[in-house]
């Protein structure tokens, strides 16, 4: 069973990163160079061939990069990596969710590097520092938290058993006795329904058949019943439009029409 462990908050500087790591890694540029510095520091050599190291020095790396772009002191730097190391280790230490309480730890390590109560608190970062600090770390770590957590933490297996009051145990040579005349009993199910399966299908193709028919002399009945109707409503337009053009036709005055003399 896990147990959530309690974790006391205290300064992290030089805690991870001496001052002469930070020099080294600050001498470099190059994206593999680095990573493979941070490999031999952490003692993940095998990076290449294990996915979890792989992904730890990906993260140690663009923690460094961020820390570069603040333009952060080698104590700052120092501290802002092992704060994140740290919200690392409390999120893979159970596969059950502690988010928040993961969140809250990150919080309580930054407000320990942000106010001056020496031995308990030191003042590293200014208030502009921690606000970007923390924007990042939202944006990066806790926006793939689960990611982190499914990765780096162990899959919970549940192995049920029932035992029944009143009941005899069953010996071995029963139990084995009693599989075998399910296992008879399963197969001859098996093929009943495969055979009443067969016969439904049959059935219901035959029903679907007769429904096309029915449905099918149906539409044809209704498709000449429409078409007769058509037709007997154009004649009908056709005779009432002719019944109001014939008297006008009629009584209309017919011009003689001269041609002109020349």
């Amino acid at each position: 069973m896990f147990q959530k462990k309690i974790h006391k908050v205290k300064i992290l500087i030089w805690s991870d990163l001496s001052l002469s790591n930070i020099e080294r890694l600050n001498e470099i540029q190059d994206y593999d160079r680095i990573r493979r510095l941070l490999a031999d520091i952490f003692s993940l050599g095998n990076y290449k061939q294990n996915l979890k190291s792989n992904i730890v020095l990906d993260l140690f790396y663009y923690t460094l990069q961020f820390a570069r772009k603040q333009h952060f002191s080698p104590e700052q730097t120092s501290a802002f990596f092992s704060i994140i190391k740290r919200v690392l280790e409390v999120c893979q230490e159970t596969p059950f969710g502690n988010l928040d309480y993961t969140y809250q730890h990150f919080k309580d390590l930054l407000f320990c590097h942000c106010v001056n109560r020496p031995p308990m608190s030191v003042e590293i970062f200014t208030k502009e520092q921690a606000i970007s600090i923390c924007t990042y770390t939202l944006n990066t770590f806790f926006r793939h938290f689960k990611l982190y957590k499914y990765v780096f933490t162990p899959t919970i297996r549940l192995d049920l058993s029932l035992k029944y009051v009143g009941t005899s145990p069953v010996s071995p040579a029963e139990a084995e006795v009693k599989e075998t005349d399910d296992d008879d009993e399963e197969e001859d199910t098996t093929a009943d329904e495969e055979i009443e399966q067969e016969e439904a299908d049959f059935e219901k193709l035959q029903a679907q058949e007769q429904l096309k028919l029915i449905v099918t002399d149906f539409l044809l009945r209704e498709a000449k019943k429409i078409e007769g109707s058509v037709d007997n409503h154009l004649k009908a337009a056709i005779d009432s439009l002719n019944a109001k053009i014939d008297p006008l036709l009629e009584t209309a005055p017919v011009k003689n029409v001269k041609g002109k003399k020349k």
